[in-house]
């Protein structure tokens, strides 16, 4: 039974994310959705003394299941009738949540938004989110505040020309392009003082030897700062969907944290698919 874990803390920016996920669903042809809150920021943002008790726990899983039961009947209005909808709430950080609900379900991908509520704003589901980005191995889709559903056409994956045999997961690129007939942009940037280009032709050739048959563009850049390419290039040719492969936490950071603007520009823009093992 294929799913997708929905992962929410109830702000507008989760809601649009799970809704997202909802019209998703019907592509993905997965059985069910999983909505997901952990309540764990929520014990410990408003005491000084961070040990919850059990009317605390009892009273914080109360309100959270009647917040779910009211997002999985809106999502029941734009999920397949086919699709089964389920929620849990509990106490467990969002990651440790979210692998608890990986290993109980054959779990397709994860959504999450990428800003949203908590204490006056300073606990984010932005910086949440990211975290399950970094942590978590199964397929993250991050999806901005302002983003509305519409099917993806076109992607762009943007990877490094290092160990690409061995790092890039080819079975999800190849799914994922498949499912909605994505016209797939190969996007490589590179710092304008790096390596020779000599020293990158074996592993352009690997490139185009694993993906040629996607009938892919390929496009090498120079640029010093990724994230700033990335949006660039997205905006030039009008793409829905941009996929990183998880690699190093350096390459990951450049795509969140050169600076304010460029994140939430990037944040604001496009929904991004990370694929990958975890980030060490």
């Amino acid at each position: 039974m294929k799913s997708i874990i929905i992962a929410t803390d109830f702000s507008k920016v989760a809601y649009a994310a799970a809704c997202y996920a909802a019209h998703l669903s019907a592509s993905l042809l997965v059985d069910t959705l999983i909505i997901y809150h952990s309540y764990d920021n929520e014990l410990y943002v408003t005491t000084d003394i961070p040990i919850p008790n059990r009317q605390q726990l009892q009273t914080q899983r109360e309100k959270s299941l009647i917040a779910l039961e009211e997002l999985r009947v809106a999502l029941k209005k734009i999920a397949p009738k086919s699709i089964s909808i389920k929620s849990e709430a509990n106490d467990q950080t969002l990651v440790s949540g979210i692998e608890t609900m990986i290993a109980e379900n054959q779990t397709e991908l994860i959504v999450i938004g990428t800003t949203g509520k908590s204490n006056l704003e300073q606990v984010l589901m932005g910086s949440n989110a990211l975290t399950v980005a970094k942590e978590i191995s199964t397929p993250v889709l991050l999806v901005p505040a302002t983003h509305t559903f519409s099917p993806p056409k076109q992607a762009v994956l943007a990877c490094d020309l290092k160990h690409t045999e061995d790092t890039l997961p080819l079975e999800h690129i190849r799914h994922f392009v498949s499912t909605f007939s994505l016209k797939l942009h190969i996007l490589n940037i590179q710092p304008t003082a790096s390596e020779p280009i000599a020293d990158t032709i074996p592993e352009q050739y690997k490139l185009h030897e694993l993906l040629d048959d996607l009938n892919p563009t390929y496009n090498y850049i120079d640029h010093e700062d990724t994230a700033s390419a990335i949006i660039h290039f997205a905006n030039e040719h009008d793409i829905d969907l941009v996929i990183s492969v998880r690699k190093s936490y350096g390459f990951f950071r450049n795509l969140f944290h050169k600076s304010i603007t460029k994140k939430l520009a990037f944040k604001t823009t496009i929904p991004l698919l990370l694929l990958g093992k975890k980030i060490k």
